[in-house]
């Protein structure tokens, strides 16, 4: 399914060569393909899960800014680059991304640049050098050039803030708000700077131009997502994404046998070491055990809202400071509840509301959140106080690289922290589980006290 994917991602030329005398310019044939696709991806979610048409304001703006340059200003520089440079040149030239992603991630987020990523690094950029003709001093067609690696550059950035800005996103909400922003664009662009009628009269004349156009937006858009989905249900993410690198592949030969195009040695050098660097990319280092951090419900409710104290309020830069330390993964809890939280069991417990989802005081502490994002991270939303899917997911993480250590700081002590505490003991025996007191705060001072007890005679370290 993977490479089916990867085979249709590569089409993506054919329907551009296609189109190429339909009386479309190359901004009208991305925006007519990206409103037409919208709505099929709209049809899905409808279909899929109708809750995935929910999203927060936050999560509005981080799509607008990706569907306009990640999607839309790279689907035109890419549909131009093809137009001018051909199929294989042009989607070699956008893999670019991976490259520019490792030095985003090595600059901004401080990640280790090892020997892995530095030979990957120079196959890519050697690669892409060769097809372009930069290296061999013969650019054919310099702005075409230029269009493929520009646009190499929005699909790094597309990559990168659907990584780190809508990572909390059910996966149907990342695909359609940021196409929708997309779609949005290409209308006004159609309607403000084209000519409506024309583009309905050119339908009308020539109905296989609207069937191209109708393809092009399922096979490349909602058949890729659908199969690369569903074919994580049956591989690991490691062995898709390897498989995925077919993409510049599948364009080239594409390009060869369907156009003619023309590859001189040099490039077909060029994408045989652009093919590698991606494989190399996705070749994993014999990496240290791992140490994983648990972030207990560090939210505004429970720090200086509904049920905050002064205790909590106490622990926030403490907490701040550990998620600064050397962890391998930060895990985020947050308590989650409905509107009708009052007549639920714990409700009736505890008669006052709070972490109402999407409210402020479900939202994770500002500076707290800030120190997360700045590592790789994962946030879990839980609806009472101990996570089942917090262990699954630790179970997951252990079996691809052994967990050396988990520590658990957070809110609060004496009911969400020792209800994680003694269930992820429960499912690692052997392993050493720790919890920070000065990073934890309870209900009371006692209560913390005593369940800091609890959680010394059950074999968890306090430290």
């Amino acid at each position: 399914m993977v490479l089916i994917a990867a085979t249709l991602w590569g089409s993506n030329g054919i329907f551009v060569k296609l189109l190429a005398d339909s009386g479309f310019s190359s901004i009208e044939r991305t925006s007519i393909r990206l409103v037409i696709a919208v709505i099929m991806e709209a049809v899905l979610v409808y279909l899929s899960d109708k809750r995935c048409f929910q999203i927060d304001t936050k999560g509005l703006l981080y799509s607008f800014s990706i569907g306009a340059f990640g999607i839309y200003l790279f689907l035109i520089l890419y549909t131009l680059s093809i137009a001018r440079t051909g199929m294989g040149t042009a989607a070699v030239l956008i893999y670019l991304m991976p490259t520019l992603v490792t030095l985003y991630a090595c600059i901004f987020e401080k990640t280790k640049f090892t020997w892995i990523k530095a030979v990957a690094l120079v196959l890519n950029l050697s690669g892409c050098a060769l097809v372009s003709g930069i290296a061999t001093g013969s650019l054919a067609d310099p702005l075409g050039i230029l269009f493929g690696i520009l646009a190499g550059f929005l699909y790094a950035f597309n990559n990168i803030m659907t990584a780190r800005k809508l990572k909390d996103y059910p996966a149907l909400t990342k695909m359609f708000y940021p196409a929708l922003a997309a779609a949005v664009l290409a209308l006004a662009y159609l309607v403000i700077f084209s000519d409506p009628s024309r583009i309905v009269n050119v339908f009308m004349a020539n109905p296989r131009i609207l069937l191209i156009c109708i393809l092009w937006a399922f096979c490349c858009s909602i058949c890729t997502y659908y199969l690369f989905n569903r074919a994580l249900s049956y591989l690991d993410v490691e062995t898709a994404s390897l498989l995925s690198t077919f993409e510049p592949v599948a364009a080239v030969l594409f390009g060869l046998f369907l156009f003619n195009e023309k590859l001189d040695v040099f490039g077909v050098i060029g994408v045989v070491l652009v093919i590698v660097s991606l494989v190399i990319n996705e070749v994993k280092e014999k990496k240290r055990m791992k140490k994983i951090l648990i972030v207990v419900d560090m939210q505004n409710d429970f720090i200086d809202g509904s049920l905050g104290t002064k205790e909590a309020e106490s622990i926030v830069n403490s907490v701040v400071e550990e998620i600064n330390k050397d962890y391998s993964l930060v895990i985020a809890t947050r308590d989650t509840h409905p509107e009708n939280y009052l007549e639920t069991n714990e409700g009736k417990h505890l008669p006052v509301k709070h972490c109402i989802k999407n409210s402020e005081g479900w939202q994770i502490r500002p500076e707290v959140f800030e120190a997360i994002e700045a590592k790789e991270y994962l946030v879990i939303d839980k609806p009472t106080f101990g996570s089942e899917k917090l262990i699954e997911i630790l179970k997951k993480i252990n079996e691809e690289e052994e967990i050396e250590t988990i520590t658990l700081i957070g809110l609060c002590t004496d009911i969400c922290v020792v209800s994680n505490a003694l269930l992820v003991k429960a499912a690692f025996p052997e392993k050493r589980i720790e919890v920070k007191e000065n990073c934890c705060a309870g209900v009371t001072p006692q209560s913390h006290e005593a369940a800091l007890t609890t959680m010394k005679m059950c074999q968890i370290e306090v430290i």
